[in-house]
């Protein structure tokens, strides 16, 4: 993996890398309950669902080659939208209801997570040849960061109806867990 999404969008927002969750009981340590920490991986994991299916990634390679200079924009509203469709506002519920943030400020998070994720992605990837299968393949390569990162409360996966996503061993670490990590990546069919 060239470079890592989650930690580019966070320096493209200025924060600080937030903490893994630690699913082990025993160790569990309390998450940071920020509005950054829920919107840059939610947003992220969103993007990663999306690229999951042919459609997805398809949708997701147009909408940066074509809508190119409205990703570039620091006005442009329309990128969490684009991410979660009709789903949008029960993940801007979850937001608010996991930081405390109004619904509009964390629309906004969103939408910037969102925007600069698509702005990376656009740097790192478009040329002439890009095809929905780049899009797949880059987002797959980034699917533990993410995950490891999205906070266990916030249940997209339920929301999205991709019960992988909220699995605990996405926040697993160590030799063996990295192992099956790297193992599940390599040899799974689906982005999924």
């Amino acid at each position: 993996m060239a470079i890592n999404l989650f930690e580019e969008v966070n320096n493209r927002m200025g924060q600080p890398i937030t903490k893994k969750e630690n699913p082990s009981g025993a160790t569990k340590k309390a998450y940071e309950k920020t509005l950054e920490g829920a919107a840059i991986p939610l947003a992220l994991a969103g993007i990663y669902h999306l690229a999951a299916s042919k459609e997805g990634a398809q949708r997701i390679t147009d909408y940066i080659l074509i809508d190119r200079t409205t990703i570039e924009r620091p006005a442009n509203n329309s990128c969490a939208l684009f991410t979660f469709g009709n789903k949008t506002e029960e993940v801007i519920d979850k937001i608010t209801n996991y930081s405390g943030a109004t619904r509009s400020i964390a629309y906004d998070v969103l939408n910037e997570a969102s925007r600069n994720a698509y702005q990376v992605m656009l740097r790192e990837l478009v040329n002439d040849n890009v095809k929905p299968e780049d899009i797949t393949r880059f987002m797959v390569a980034q699917r533990h960061t993410i995950l490891s990162h999205l906070p266990e409360a916030l249940q997209l996966g339920h929301l999205l109806g991709d019960e992988t996503i909220d699995d605990v061993s996405n926040k697993m670490e160590g030799p063996i867990s990295n192992l099956m990590h790297n193992l599940g990546e390599s040899f799974s069919g689906s982005a999924r």
